[in-house]
């Protein structure tokens, strides 16, 4: 996602408002899902995001294509939302609205985010687990969480938690013992 500076002055009213109705609504949590995943939605189509950033496009063409693409994957009040973007002319800043509408979750609640990177796909039993885990031993009401694929591991998992990295994949470990016997060796 590419944040522009000058876009948060545009994005961020809307994503302060957007956090109070959804507060209100007791749907932040929910909500916060939804742009997590329109995160990597956007990120993945870059096609959409031009396409909705198009000024030649209607807007009734615009509501009806995210109505069409979100309207079994995400929440209605979501979908309102992208709509009141759109009616506004603001959808092209839709990506900078979402940063900081999480930015704001992330500050404001009892939340902790996540973000995995692991060899090979968690399954959601797997993915599960390691949420009750980090509520547990972070004290938290809710966890967030957003997974990639990362090949390059060749098995585990990188784990980042707010500014905490840690590394439980079997490259750090082969390349920790490589340096071990490197030291060990000194051929």
């Amino acid at each position: 996602m590419s944040i522009i500076p000058e876009t948060l002055k545009i994005a961020e009213p809307y994503a302060r408002s957007f956090y109070s109705v959804s507060a209100s609504l007791d749907k932040v949590f929910e909500i916060s899902r939804d742009f997590q995943g329109l995160e990597v939605l956007f990120r993945q189509s870059p096609t959409l995001t031009k396409y909705l950033a198009n000024p030649i496009i209607s807007p009734d063409e615009k509501k009806e294509t995210i109505e069409k693409i979100l309207k079994s994957k995400v929440n209605k009040n979501t979908i309102k939302f992208l709509v009141v973007l759109v009616k506004r002319d603001r959808i092209d800043v839709v990506e900078t609205v979402i940063y900081s509408f999480l930015q704001i979750v992330y500050r404001s609640s009892a939340l902790r985010f996540l973000e995995i990177s692991s060899a090979y796909p968690f399954t959601n039993t797997q993915q599960s687990k390691l949420c009750k885990k980090i509520k547990k031993l972070a004290n938290v009401q809710e966890v967030l969480v957003s997974m990639n694929v990362d090949t390059s591991l060749i098995g585990g998992f990188t784990m980042r938690v707010n500014s905490k990295f840690i590394d439980l994949s079997v490259k750090s470990q082969l390349n920790k013992l490589a340096k071990h016997l490197d030291s060990v060796l000194e051929i």
